[in-house]
């Protein structure tokens, strides 16, 4: 996938969305290895929260960059 991202990108073509789809993965990424390295001190609610919302958004433009290569949007 990211392969695919990358050549969209050097092409010019690359949408808004992949960069921000990019960043949020990420970010999602990092906290979840913060989550498994990290037994009890960083596991809280708060926390646990923000990591979900990250994950909905990097979802959500995932699901956004799909429907836009395919032509539905």
């Amino acid at each position: 996938m990211l392969y695919s991202a990358y050549n969209v990108a050097i092409a010019g073509r690359a949408l808004s969305v992949i960069y921000i789809h990019g960043l949020f993965g990420a970010i999602s990424l990092i906290f979840g290895f913060i989550f498994v390295i990290n037994r009890w001190k960083w596991k809280t609610r708060k926390n646990m929260r923000i990591l979900l919302a990250l994950w909905v958004l990097t979802f959500s433009g995932g699901v956004l960059i799909y429907l836009t290569f395919i032509g539905k949007l």
